[in-house]
């Protein structure tokens, strides 16, 4: 789950996507770029159809070498 302030940052990415799209309202499809941008660090490529099973494959892989990263730096931290 998201703490308060996890919250409070994931609707201002979202709100600031949505203002970049010119929308009015934020909808799930900023929250979930949101989510992405602020977990992964990166920008979600579209998902709309424009995206290849390489593409994605690719993505995923990626996705998963830097969360290993994550996890070895922990592995390698004091305390």
């Amino acid at each position: 789950g998201f703490s308060g302030a996890s919250l409070h940052n994931l609707m201002n990415e979202a709100a600031i996507v949505a203002a970049r799209r010119e929308k009015e309202v934020i909808t799930f499809d900023e929250i979930d770029f949101a989510i992405d941008r602020l977990q992964v660090g990166m920008q979600k490529p579209s998902t709309q159809g424009f995206q290849n099973k390489d593409a994605a494959r690719k993505r995923q892989e990626l996705v998963a070498w830097h969360e290993a990263g994550h996890a070895v730096m922990a592995a390698l931290t004091p305390g």
